[in-house]
């Protein structure tokens, strides 16, 4: 892990497999891996990376654990679980206090698959295959979207209090549709999209589609905020919390300022 250009954290496993690492505002680090007689190992360094003594490590043998993420108050960590229950996988989201072994509480989230996380002050987002939960910490459900017959596309969980989907009728093929998803599962807006996107991005109130022609910066009501036209074939976009865009291609980058 790196902090501006130096190394500030290295880590060697003795055994067994990593899973994921997600680190928080604060530098704390969750480690998730799996081996050594353990189906889930999930370590939590603070931000002074001290391998011998970290602020807890949780080790579950009878499910497996698949990832796991720090609260930004530091006081709490995510963990999701996959395991079987009447000859069915369930997924899980169990809560523990960084001071204790056993979850202060667990959520089921059903026979689904989680692909990506994020935590943000008292609430869990959690991206399934077929549905987006936003999980309060004592363990309730703050809200579900269902993608119903939609196929999910992608998604961005870097706007403040929303999640940005990109949605599909059909499995193969691009996304046909850009959706805002609140905290209580609402569909706060859509757009429909004319064009292939090549990659997007949401930070701050603002959300980025980047296709072959153009640049669109929006609002996370999908209001226009500012377009580009000229894009120098960028593939790639990051959007900053005030509205700026960084773009690339596979041989430079640059800064998209909105006047």
């Amino acid at each position: 892990m790196f902090s501006g250009v130096e190394e500030a954290f290295h880590l060697t496993l003795d055994s067994g497999e990593l899973l994921s690492t997600r680190v928080n505002d604060s530098g704390w680090l969750a480690v998730t891996s799996h081996g050594g007689g353990w189906r889930g190992l999930v370590t939590v360094y603070d931000s002074s990376y001290n391998t011998e003594e970290p602020p807890i490590q949780i080790r579950l043998s009878t499910t497996f654990v698949v990832d796991a993420a720090v609260s930004p108050d530091c006081q709490t960590v995510a963990v999701v679980t996959m395991g079987q229950e009447g000859g069915a996988f369930q997924s899980q989201v169990r809560f523990y206090p960084v001071d204790s072994q056993e979850p202060s509480a667990v959520l089921s989230l059903g026979n689904t698959v989680v692909l990506d996380l994020d935590y943000e002050e008292g609430l869990l987002w959690v991206l399934g295959e077929d549905q987006v939960s936003a999980i309060q910490e004592d363990g309730t459900a703050s809200g579900v979207y269902t993608l119903g017959r939609n196929y999910l596309k992608g998604c961005s969980f870097g706007g403040d209090g929303y999640a940005l989907l990109l949605l599909g009728r059909y499995q193969a093929g691009s996304a046909e549709q850009a959706v805002i998803v609140g905290p209580d599962g609402t569909e706060l807006a859509s757009l429909d999209l004319t064009a292939n996107v090549l990659d997007f991005d949401a930070a701050g109130r603002y959300v980025s589609l980047l296709t072959g022609d153009q640049l669109d910066i929006y609002t996370s009501d999908f209001t226009p905020y500012s377009s580009l036209d000229q894009t120098q074939n960028a593939r790639y976009i990051s959007l900053t919390d005030s509205g700026a865009a960084l773009l690339a291609n596979s041989q430079q980058a640059w800064l998209y300022l909105p006047s």
